[in-house]
């Protein structure tokens, strides 16, 4: 009579045995890295005309190792906010936009960490390039004269980015 093997004994946090649990005698079952870690899976094999229901199987562990984040992106100067590229987790994508009073007319570029990142020296990588230029924001001249019945005094000094002025009838 054949016992298949019930749960493997307590291991690191990096496995994942699940399908290592009921596995049948002569069957084979893969011990895989659990979230959070990157390594190939092995096999463990429960032996053949197996009579003792405390044998676990066995193999070779994997070689697990705990993901991390890439490098913080260098600064790129003031015009570029990469503030959403400080802490980028293994496999996560970020943005770099344009800083206050700056602007790209919504254009961005977007960098990935790479999947399987062991090595928190890894550099993010340019996943899409739009050709985002950040622009300073600038304000609009004054009015020019739009004759005698027009009041423009308002709008003679020209208008700071997102403000208005009026004009009214003279």
């Amino acid at each position: 009579y054949a016992y298949s093997r019930r749960v493997l004994s307590t291991v690191g946090a990096e496995y994942n045995t699940t399908d290592c649990e009921d596995t049948e005698s002569g069957s084979d079952c893969a011990i895989t890295c659990s979230s959070g870690y990157w390594g190939d899976a092995t096999a463990f094999t429960c032996p053949s005309e197996n009579i003792d229901e405390t044998t676990q199987p066995t193999g070779d562990w994997p070689s697990c190792q705990a993901l991390v984040g890439c490098a913080a992106l260098p600064d790129m100067g003031p015009k570029y906010d990469e503030s959403d590229c400080e802490s980028v987790a293994s496999g996560a994508r970020c943005t770099v936009t344009c800083s206050e009073g700056f602007t790209s007319g919504g254009v961005y570029d977007e960098y990935a960490c790479p999947a399987g990142t062991t090595d928190d020296t890894t550099q993010l990588v340019q996943a899409s390039s739009n050709g985002a230029t950040c622009l300073p924001i600038v304000p609009c001249a004054a009015l020019s004269d739009l004759g005698a019945s027009m009041d423009i005094s308002a709008c003679a000094a020209g208008l700071a980015p997102r403000t208005s002025c009026a004009v009214q009838c003279a």
